[in-house]
């Protein structure tokens, strides 16, 4: 049995826009409305990234402006839902499943950006953030049989801001 997936795009007017990989529980039939758990880079470009895994998040109680992406299904013998669905949030940096140990494969960005005040050559960066993070692990993820060729196109054409 497989179950779809979503990248929720977090919005912004200023900033490149978060993104993260959405799994709803078995039981939660509208991704906005449901419980689930996301994976995704957090940090900052100054300080760098990590991958956290978020269980029991719930879209509707998080107030951010958000888009939600179809990526396709994804066989459930890659993922488990952790617990009951009335369970509070939680948030871990350790994997329990096939779907996060494969996060895990993927280096979170470190440090893109570098203080002005610092001397020395400047030279032009390249800046890496969570969607540069999500890009990669879902293209390991098609390339790994996970994920349908779709999903690359979807995450290539997701809101940037």
């Amino acid at each position: 049995m497989a179950r779809d997936t979503y990248l929720i795009v977090y919005k912004s007017p200023l900033f490149a826009a978060h993104w993260s990989l959405f799994i709803p529980f078995k039981s939660s039939s509208q991704p906005d409305k449901g419980v689930g758990k996301i994976i995704h880079a957090v940090g900052s470009l100054a300080e760098g990234f990590t991958v956290e895994f978020k269980r029991h998040y719930r879209p509707a109680m998080d107030s951010r402006s958000k888009t939600f992406v179809a990526l396709g299904p994804v066989a459930e013998e890659y993922f488990k839902d952790a617990g009951d669905l009335d369970a509070a949030e939680t948030v871990d940096v350790s994997p329990i499943d096939d779907l996060e140990r494969r996060a895990m494969l993927v280096p979170p960005p470190g440090k893109s950006l570098h203080s002005a005040s610092v001397g020395g050559t400047k030279t032009r960066i390249n800046v890496q953030n969570c969607q540069t993070w999500m890009a990669q692990y879902i293209d390991l993820l098609v390339r790994e049989g996970v994920y349908p060729d779709a999903a690359l196109v979807a995450v290539k054409a997701a809101p940037k801001n």
